[in-house]
């Protein structure tokens, strides 16, 4: 029986089936091989240990034969093999000797991210609690690409292209719309303010 410190060597081939001849052929000749290293002292003082699979020369085989050759593999080389750079230690140990990351209960409030465009009437929208509410940025942002950055109640609106703050807000969870809380300007065709076009004062 091969040590643990053997260098193994698979040899996959078609040691049963009508094409066994050859696959047997193939066997033997590593085996030989192998014999004659092992009686000059193996390689760097590590003997050869040739382990054979069977494909029957069918690819479903094959691929069987291939998938636990990687196995084996992939558990030595984590569980097994010491590895120089991980101070002699196998993978598997150094890594259930660190520290591992956990998840953490968060008591900072709620946070979420929603990108939105302004709707032709100067709002967007967003839903809380199950209640849908209308924020207020005025029709001139209409069609703007936007992001909210929401932490609980508190809203944080940016253009989605430039970056700019377009409204900071405490949403009211007891009203549908947000609006900017603005005074009302001047009525429509009194832009500049003062009496209105043709108005006469009375004597």
């Amino acid at each position: 029986m091969a040590s643990a410190n053997a260098i193994r060597i698979w040899v996959e081939g078609p040691l049963s089936g009508v094409q066994s001849v050859t696959g047997i052929g193939m066997l033997n000749g590593a085996k030989l091989a192998a014999t004659e290293l092992n009686g000059k002292g193996g390689i760097n003082g590590r003997q050869i240990d040739i382990v054979p699979f069977d494909d029957a020369a069918d690819p479903a085989t094959g691929v069987t034969a291939l998938q636990t050759q990687l196995d084996e593999f992939t558990h030595n080389c984590n569980t097994q093999r010491p590895h120089a750079s991980l101070q002699n230690r196998t993978p598997a140990e150094t890594y259930n000797a660190r520290t591992k990351a956990t998840p953490q209960h968060n008591t900072t409030g709620h946070y979420r991210i929603r990108d939105d465009t302004v709707h032709a009437t100067g709002s967007v929208t967003l839903r809380r609690g199950g209640r849908l509410h209308h924020i207020q940025l005025g029709t001139a942002l209409g069609g703007t690409p936007v992001r909210m950055l929401i932490h609980d109640l508190n809203v944080i609106i940016i253009n989605r292209d430039t970056g700019e703050i377009l409204r900071e807000l405490t949403i009211n969870p007891d009203k549908d719309s947000q609006p900017r809380g603005l005074k009302p300007g001047p009525k429509p065709g009194n832009k500049k303010g003062g009496m209105p076009k043709g108005y006469k004062f009375k004597k």
